[in-house]
């Protein structure tokens, strides 16, 4: 490579070499531990008076009304809505440790490794990772 070919490339290497750096720095920073206490700590109080909430949304008057029984079953679906967004964020906490959930890296490096093989005009690629059980790692 010469001139600008070289100069476009030592760009791309530079790019290259910020961006693993800052992934990097995300995956060895840890998370600090009050997010994930106070977090489940609001989903439980929050699910624990939610029922509360909801009663007097069935009052007529001074009594309640005979759909008042729906407050179990509400109270139920709504906490677990909040309480799967509660463990999805606990389980997103470290995006790059491969496991099923997290960013695909093994997956990231073929296709880049394979696309700088085409460029350079090689013949023997990598094969392309292909989803295991509906899973790209």
């Amino acid at each position: 490579l010469q001139g600008f070919d070289s100069f476009q490339l030592e760009g791309c290497l530079a790019q290259f070499a910020n961006h693993q750096g800052a992934c990097e720095r995300i995956k060895n920073t840890p998370l600090p531990r009050q997010y994930d206490f106070f977090t489940r700590l609001f989903v439980w109080v929050f699910a624990t008076l939610l029922p509360f909430g909801l009663l007097s949304l069935f009052l007529q008057g001074d009594q309640f009304s005979p759909a008042a029984w729906l407050v179990v079953p509400l109270s139920v679906v709504i906490a677990a809505v909040f309480t799967i967004m509660e463990k999805t964020g606990a389980a997103n906490e470290d995006p790059f440790e491969n496991r099923v959930t997290d960013v695909p890296l093994t997956a990231l490096c073929n296709t880049i490794e394979r696309d700088l093989k085409e460029q350079l005009g090689e013949a023997a690629l990598p094969e392309k990772l292909l989803p295991v059980d509906g899973y790209l790692w």
